[in-house]
């Protein structure tokens, strides 16, 4: 498979198991009006719906067989922990320049020697 083709599907599961992500914190911790709430999640069942068309194209079922599922419990799973990085994100912002940088190259250094090194942009641009 080739690079591209194999970046278009894991941004394609991206989304989907995004929107998965946001339906499951409308039904536990919404807060707001309940219609504002079933209009949210009536728009982003909506958008399911049409990222499940795509899946359909990148993972034809003849073809892909337990490949889709197996990749989208991987990226729920991945969704759930992106909720706690999110949070520590919005804790990151709070801080001052100097604090930013320290945590985050403590968080590089945390995650490379683990063997991961997956951001595709440095963090550290974002509060330039």
């Amino acid at each position: 498979m080739s690079y591209d083709k194999k970046k278009n599907k894991i941004r394609q599961l991206t989304y989907f198991a995004l929107c998965q992500n946001l339906l499951d914190f409308i039904d536990s911790g919404w807060i707001g009006h309940p219609a504002n709430r079933q209009s949210v999640k009536s728009a982003t069942n909506h958008l399911i719906k049409e990222l499940e068309k795509a899946n359909k194209t990148l993972f034809p079922p003849e073809k892909s067989g337990d490949e889709l599922l197996n990749a989208l419990d991987t990226f729920q799973n991945a969704c759930t922990a992106m909720e706690s990085f999110f949070i520590l994100g919005m804790e990151m912002d709070t801080m001052d320049k100097i604090h930013k940088d320290s945590l985050n190259t403590q968080i590089n250094i945390l995650l490379k020697s683990y063997g991961v090194d997956c951001w595709e942009k440095p963090m550290s641009n974002l509060w330039k």
